[in-house]
């Protein structure tokens, strides 16, 4: 092979290499024009509560009640004995009844005595009070399930101060009804001369759950009732309170009336978020 023949065969091979070079390197420029990254602004976000706050006024509830507890205004009471023995459907009247004892020291009732309290008279046997409860619309959130959750007899400094035991402690609010002694049970009867009677029209206690809890108790607001109707408005439930000496109670008689003393009752009111789970 003559010098001229491998010149040219030399020649061709170094512009393949070339040819290749320019190959590859366009194939290589590829790479940097992709992208693996991106970048998000979010929205500002703030914090909110969802826990409703319960709140308790002596008058209608408005934005700026924030008490928790409240103490009434009212002056003492002096009372006669009495008996509630029948509340209305729709919880607006009440049957009073009251009676005399066969002797002075006994608290036995005499036949043909008993009478129905008549409605200008009503105030000489019970003490009513009127309770605001709900929320202020500062919060958001809903309750449910309101009911008494307490209640404390505190007697005063008589030296037998027995009357605590014939103490009643009767709540409404709207069509529900119930009645506590001093300790805290439900009442449901009432003792005549034909003995224990039931009391109509008083709620009867059930059990209902919230946050897998069950509780039971004469509720004030139905199961589907949920306040406020809207979260973050202002709600108000009525609640009244009726305190009544049961003349029936035998602690209770003529010869002892100047030891039975006086008392002061707490009632501690309850509800639940409606948010909590019902299992």
């Amino acid at each position: 092979m003559t010098v001229k023949s491998l010149r040219k065969q030399l020649a061709a091979a170094i512009a393949m290499t070339l040819v290749a070079t320019v190959a590859l390197g366009s194939s290589t420029y590829a790479w940097f024009v992709s992208n693996n990254q991106v970048t998000a602004t979010t929205a500002s976000i703030s914090a909110q509560s969802n826990a409703p706050f319960l709140v308790i006024s002596n008058e209608a509830i408005a934005a700026t009640t924030t008490d928790t507890s409240v103490t009434t205004e009212e002056e003492d009471a002096v009372l006669f004995p009495v008996q509630m023995i029948a509340a209305a459907t729709d919880a607006s009247a009440f049957t009073w009844q009251s009676a005399y004892a066969t002797a002075s020291n006994v608290a036995t009732e005499k036949t043909t005595t008993r009478f129905t309290v008549q409605a200008a008279d009503e105030e000489k046997y019970y003490l009513k009070q009127t309770f605001h409860i709900g929320t202020n619309g500062t919060t958001e959130g809903q309750f449910k399930n309101l009911r008494v959750s307490g209640v404390t007899v505190t007697p005063g400094a008589a030296a037998n101060n027995t009357i605590a035991q014939a103490l009643r402690i009767m709540v409404v609010c709207g069509e529900e009804v119930a009645i506590y002694d001093q300790s805290g049970t439900l009442i449901t009867q009432y003792t005549d001369t034909a003995g224990a009677q039931n009391i109509t029209g008083l709620t009867a206690a059930a059990a209902r759950s919230a946050n897998g809890v069950s509780t039971t108790a004469a509720y004030l607001t139905l199961e589907s009732d949920v306040f406020p109707a809207t979260s973050g408005q202002i709600s108000d439930k009525t609640v009244d309170v009726y305190l009544y000496y049961d003349g029936a109670v035998a602690v209770v008689t003529t010869d002892d009336i100047d030891d039975l003393g006086s008392v002061k009752v707490t009632l501690t009111f309850t509800a639940d978020d409606a948010a909590a789970p019902t299992n």
